[in-house]
């Protein structure tokens, strides 16, 4: 009996320390899971505010590629008046060299041009391109007839 009762004791000493691991265990279940609520809710926040902030991005993302929309059509208009690009229609522009793809050359003159007088207040001699005016030979050689203008240009 006596050894019975031993046994009764070291079983009520087990259960006793049974019953204050799993106490122990529950503590730390407890403790872990509050840790982990605590975690998973400050991950939770901090993905919401992430999440809003990529939401604010993606508005201006929209407005920055809307305005730079606006901006390219503006551009692709005003490509047509850059040197180099012409704005259709019909027109003629001074040759300076070969015309333009596009234009065709065209050439006049008028020569023995009378004027009042072969002085620079009456033929002043200059040059747009191919184009001129100048005196008929030498100013003065040739009494009444002393102009000549030769015009070139490129039309379309």
């Amino acid at each position: 009996l006596s050894s019975l009762k031993v046994d009764i004791a070291q079983m009520k000493e087990t259960d006793t320390t049974l019953n204050a691991s799993i106490s122990s265990l529950k503590e730390d279940m407890a403790h872990m899971k509050q840790a982990t609520d605590t975690t998973l809710n400050a991950s939770l926040s901090s993905l919401k505010v992430d999440m809003a902030q990529m939401k604010q991005t993606a508005t201006t993302l929209k407005s920055s590629l809307s305005s730079l929309k606006t901006n390219l059509a503006q551009y692709n208009q005003n490509l047509q008046n850059l040197p180099g690009k012409w704005s259709p229609g019909s027109y003629c522009i001074f040759a300076s060299g070969s015309c333009p793809t596009g234009f065709t050359r065209h050439e006049g003159h008028m020569l023995a041009i009378s004027t009042y007088a072969s002085t620079s207040n009456y033929i002043k001699v200059a040059n747009f391109g191919d184009s001129k005016i100048r005196c008929h030979g030498t100013c003065g050689r040739w009494p009444k007839w002393f102009g000549e203008i030769y015009i070139v240009t490129c039309c379309k």
